[in-house]
């Protein structure tokens, strides 16, 4: 079932990063979303204006690329506005008309469902680029981890580099010597149970805020304190879970036009397959 394509880390993409990405040996992930189905999906827009547009990502979507159902596609699709320019932009461009295209001004896993902002221009996507470059954009998830978690907050700290036993070149590992420092804190919201094909085990919502942007930074920290992330194929080799428990739901970029604060829904709350004790 599970067979993975090489995703790109959660930070602004690079030239560099994109080249290196498609130098890896590709090996595409099926998922378990019905791709059929996932063509009609309606992409749900957080925050609109002429030139950027963030929306909720739905979890297992390539975000481009030769898939069949990518963000970019069903945004091209469901948004086509976003590809023209009206004339009051045209008026205030003094004439000058560039090509739109939609840009990807930072990139969230295959799996991971949530915030995402994408822009239309150079200048609308090297501004929000910025912010992740600065590290002035701040961004917070939510995950379901298997087990119960003591503490309250967490500061986990942990250098990440590949996975050298992996030939894919897709996972990476924490490791004491060398890799690259990453840091990521960790706060509990809930506890409770989850049930999925007759099976109930103890799980714990908890709200993470990476501090540095390494590739499966999340999935990897959460890991290294003994909790994995629900329904994460590769780091906790969970293949039945209807999806990994990883969402986006929180960004806030502080645009030259002006400061954003958007939040995508928690998934996890009303979910069926949770019975939480308490949610704050």
């Amino acid at each position: 079932m599970v067979k993975r394509k090489n995703e790109a880390p959660e930070n602004t993409i690079t030239k560099k990063q994109k080249q290196m990405e498609e130098e890896k040996t590709e090996v595409e992930y099926v998922g378990r979303q019905n791709k059929d189905a996932m063509k009609d999906v309606k992409i749900k827009a957080l925050h609109k204006t002429d030139d950027i547009l963030i929306i909720d990502k739905p979890f297992d979507v390539h975000i481009d690329g030769k898939s069949q159902v990518t963000v970019e596609k069903l945004v091209n699709e469901q948004y086509p506005e976003m590809l023209k320019i009206g004339e009051a932009q045209l008026k205030r461009r003094k004439g000058e008309q560039e090509r739109r295209k939609l840009k990807f001004c930072h990139q969230l896993d295959y799996a991971t469902s949530g915030v995402m902002c994408l822009a239309f221009t150079r200048r609308s996507c090297a501004s929000v680029a910025t912010c992740f470059q600065n590290r002035t954009a701040r961004k917070s998830y939510l995950a379901v981890v298997f087990g119960h978690i003591e503490n309250k907050n967490i500061f986990i700290s942990a250098a990440i580099q590949e996975d050298e036993n992996d030939l894919s070149g897709f996972k990476m590992r924490t490791t004491t010597e060398g890799g690259k420092e990453s840091e990521t804190s960790l706060t509990v919201l809930s506890k409770g149970v989850y049930t999925f094909n007759n099976e109930t085990r103890p799980v714990t919502k908890v709200l993470l805020k990476p501090k540095s942007g390494r590739r499966h930074q999340l999935r990897l920290h959460t890991k290294h304190i003994g909790h994995p992330i629900v329904g994460d194929a590769t780091y906790a080799e969970d293949l039945t879970s209807p999806r990994m428990m990883l969402h986006a739901y929180r960004l806030f970029l502080p645009l030259p036009s002006g400061e954003l604060n958007i939040e995508a829904k928690d998934p996890f709350t009303n979910s069926t397959y949770f019975n939480w004790e308490q949610d704050k």
